[in-house]
């Protein structure tokens, strides 16, 4: 399956091929849409691989209160 097929449909298999391929690069580039995608899933990568600094992290979430409360649960 095409990584950017799967990205672009937003389908959830996107975090198995993330975690299968180790594509956490990615997860930078479009952590909006992961969160909006399943915000859990996107939190468990992001503490267990953590392949972003937690600063970047909240600067990409900053203007999206919602994402960044979800931080914190």
């Amino acid at each position: 399956m095409n990584s950017s097929i799967v990205f672009r449909l937003k389908h959830k298999d996107v975090f198995t091929l993330i975690e299968k391929h180790n594509l956490y690069s990615v997860i930078e580039d479009m952590l909006t849409t992961f969160m909006d995608l399943d915000y859990k899933k996107t939190i468990a990568l992001l503490l267990d691989k953590q392949p972003i600094p937690s600063g970047i992290v909240v600067e990409k979430l900053k203007s999206n209160k919602l994402h960044l409360y979800r931080l914190k649960e």
